[in-house]
C-alpha cells in the first residue's frame, strides 16, 4: 500500500533538457557504439503524442535528433481524478525517417531508459509496461524481424522498481534494405507504454519523467577501405583509391572510410595503409 509519494518532484525548469542543478540526467551519446553512422533524413516526430486512459495529459516532452536515432526527454504529467482508475497511464510513439539509400547487415537497435515515476497520494497495485525500439517500413508494416529492443518497466506502489537508471536493451543483429515501390519510407520507431492502477485516493498529478534514447547500432565493416564494388571484393586496390578521389568532399557514402562525414585525405591514407587483401573474418 502506498501512502504518499516519496520522491521529490522535478521543478519545471528541469523539464526537457535536464541540465539544471541536481536534475542532471545523462543519456546515451549520439554516435553508435561501433563508430559508424546510419543516415537519417528527417527530424524525429510524434506519430502518436502522449495519451492516457487514466486522466488528462500535459505533454512536456522534447524530441532531439542524434546521429543514429533520437532521444525523448522531459515529462508527461497525467492529472488523475479522485477515486479509482486504471489502464494505460502513458503512451506515445515517436518515429524518425531512415535515409532510403541506407542498407546494412548485423544492425541492432538500442533502447536506454532513465528517469522515474512520481505518483500522487493514494493506493496502487503493481503494474508494468515497456519501451520498445525497432525499425519498420512505413506505413503499413510491422517491425523488421530481429530489430526490436525492449526495456521492461514495473511500477510497485506507483513507483519504478527497479529504478529507471540507465536501463538498456539491444536487439539481435538484423539486415536492413529499403526497396523502392513497396513502402514510401522506412523509420526508426520508439513506443513507450506504461500501465497504472490507482485503487483509491484524492487524485492529482502523476509524473512520468524520462529520457529515453532509441538508436541504430551499425557494426563497422571488417575491411572498410574495400569499397568497390558495393560490398567489396576482398582486396583494397586502385579501384578503391579512385573511388575516394572521385567522391572527394562528399559528406557520406562508402568512400567516407573513417565515417567522419567528410571524404578527404584521411580516407585516402586509410585506403593506402590497407592496400592488399582484406583480413579474413
Amino acid at each position: 500500500m502506498h501512502i504518499g509519494p516519496h520522491r521529490q518532484f522535478v521543478q519545471p525548469s528541469c523539464i526537457g533538457a535536464k541540465i539544471c542543478g541536481m536534475c542532471m540526467i545523462a543519456f546515451a551519446g549520439s554516435q553508435a557504439a561501433s563508430g559508424q553512422f546510419a543516415p537519417m533524413n528527417a527530424p524525429p516526430a510524434f506519430m502518436t503524442p502522449p495519451t492516457s486512459a487514466m486522466g488528462t495529459v500535459t505533454n512536456n516532452l522534447v524530441l532531439t535528433p542524434q546521429a543514429n536515432g533520437f532521444v525523448v526527454t522531459g515529462q508527461v504529467i497525467v492529472n488523475l481524478p479522485a477515486g479509482a482508475s486504471s489502464g494505460i497511464l502513458a503512451q506515445w510513439t515517436v518515429v524518425r525517417r531512415i535515409d532510403n539509400t541506407f542498407s546494412g547487415s548485423g544492425l541492432m537497435t538500442n533502447t536506454v531508459l532513465t528517469g522515474f515515476s512520481f505518483p500522487p497520494i493514494g493506493t496502487f497495485t503493481t503494474t508494468a509496461g515497456s519501451v520498445v525500439t525497432d525499425w519498420r517500413f512505413f506505413p503499413g508494416s510491422g517491425f523488421v524481424g530481429g530489430s526490436q529492443s525492449s526495456v521492461p518497466m514495473t511500477l510497485v506502489n506507483g513507483v519504478d522498481s527497479p529504478a529507471w537508471t540507465g536501463l538498456s536493451a539491444n536487439s539481435g543483429g538484423s539486415g536492413f534494405t529499403w526497396t523502392a515501390g513497396f513502402f514510401p519510407a522506412a523509420v526508426l520507431q520508439q513506443q513507450f507504454t506504461l500501465f497504472g492502477n490507482y485503487t483509491g485516493g484524492p487524485g492529482g498529478n502523476w509524473v512520468i519523467d524520462v529520457p529515453v534514447t532509441s538508436e541504430i547500432i551499425v557494426p563497422l565493416p571488417l575491411c572498410p577501405a574495400d569499397i568497390v564494388p558495393k560490398g567489396g571484393d576482398g582486396v583494397v586496390n586502385v579501384d578503391d583509391l579512385l573511388a575516394v578521389i572521385n567522391a572527394w568532399g562528399a559528406t557520406s557514402g562508402p568512400a567516407d572510410v573513417n565515417f567522419d562525414n567528410i571524404v578527404n585525405v584521411d580516407d585516402l591514407l586509410l585506403v593506402i595503409n590497407a592496400w592488399g587483401p582484406c583480413p579474413s573474418p
